[in-house]
């Protein structure tokens, strides 16, 4: 009796070729499921005084929502660099370490705030906040904290590393452990926010 052999033959080959050729299989598997990737303009503030303005990589699909990757996905990941493409003196790819970072602002144009919800944020306060050095930041913080945790103080003890700030059509992300204390300016008040771009 016969036996078929069709499943051999369809996999011996690929076993063997990438057994040969690793490299060449890992290639044509990054190629068959590469993520492409956009730009968002972004002006970064770090410690040192330097300011870069240029276009932060995000993926076209985001690995824990749906929907492309946004800029607060990048700064709250565990990666300690970041990659931007600054434009002086012609555009040129340099590594940011967070570590070193203030605050990370995406400009009016790009944050495109327009009405509607973004995530499930119950409350809402006016902020100013002081970093390590430079100016005092102004503008609105959203958290989503349950009842008896709705204190500014439990929203930002349970903040990601890094804190979006709305200052009017624009978003600031506030590297939490450069900053050296936070005034509340007004009282709570419920609202939803804007959509972070």
């Amino acid at each position: 009796m016969h036996v078929g052999t069709g499943w051999v033959d369809s996999v011996f080959p690929t076993v063997l070729l990438s057994i040969v050729y690793p490299l060449t299989m890992k290639e044509v598997m990054a190629d068959e499921f590469q993520v492409g990737t956009h730009g968002a303009s972004v002006e970064v503030v770090l410690r040192n005084s330097t300011t870069l303005r240029g276009r932060m990589f995000l993926h076209d699909i985001a690995e824990k929502h749906q929907g492309p990757e946004k800029v607060e996905d990048v700064l709250n990941s565990a990666a300690q660099f970041f990659p931007i493409a600054v434009r002086e003196g012609g555009e040129k790819t340099v590594l940011v370490n967070k570590a070193q970072t203030l605050y990370v602002k995406v400009p009016a144009e790009q944050g495109k705030v327009q009405p509607g919800v973004q995530g499930a944020a119950s409350w809402a306060v006016q902020v100013t906040v002081e970093m390590v050095q430079g100016a005092p930041l102004q503008g609105i913080v959203y958290f989503a904290q349950p009842p008896g945790r709705d204190r500014t103080l439990d929203g930002l003890n349970e903040s990601a590393p890094y804190l979006c700030l709305v200052q009017g059509a624009a978003f600031c992300y506030v590297k939490l452990s450069s900053v050296v204390l936070v005034r509340e300016e007004g009282p709570h008040f419920e609202s939803i926010p804007p959509p972070a771009p």
